[in-house]
């Protein structure tokens, strides 16, 4: 007769939450689905100073570094020594290749598409031979 009793007793307990049931449960849910809202708001605002900083700091080289009268345009510009020398060159390696562009979508620059895919290039040869070295280092216990 007892024993009725003490478990109908526990199920009350759990039911009106003096134990710490489901509702301390669905608290502490509801408190990490708000914090992962903020988390996500605060990269949110991160990520739009970012490109903010980053406009700022192309107006900065635009201005200074890119001028007519800008140390390296006089020196490294089309119509230095360095520039005429360097330009004829890869202007004929350019005019060879570019057949490639073809094949680049209509909408994009071919410079800014050649350069996304120099660089995601490089990264991907980097990443590996980073995994090479990792295979070989577990293979001669280096």
């Amino acid at each position: 007769m007892a024993a009725p009793i003490i478990v109908y007793f526990i199920f009350s307990l759990r039911k009106c939450d003096c134990l710490g049931g489901k509702k301390e449960e669905e608290k502490r849910v509801m408190e990490w689905v708000k914090m992962k809202g903020y988390a996500r708001e605060f990269m949110v605002g991160v990520a739009e100073m970012t490109v903010e900083f980053g406009k700022g700091c192309r107006d900065i080289v635009k201005q200074s570094l890119v001028n007519d009268d800008s140390y390296i345009v006089k020196n490294f510009g089309r119509d230095s020594y360095i520039g005429k020398t360097v330009t004829e060159p890869f202007a004929n390696l350019f005019q060879k290749l570019s057949f490639f562009n073809e094949y680049l979508p209509e909408d994009k620059d071919p410079l800014h598409a050649w350069s996304v895919i120099f660089f995601v290039s490089i990264l991907a040869f980097l990443g590996n031979n980073n995994n090479k070295l990792r295979i070989l280092g577990n293979k001669f216990n280096i």
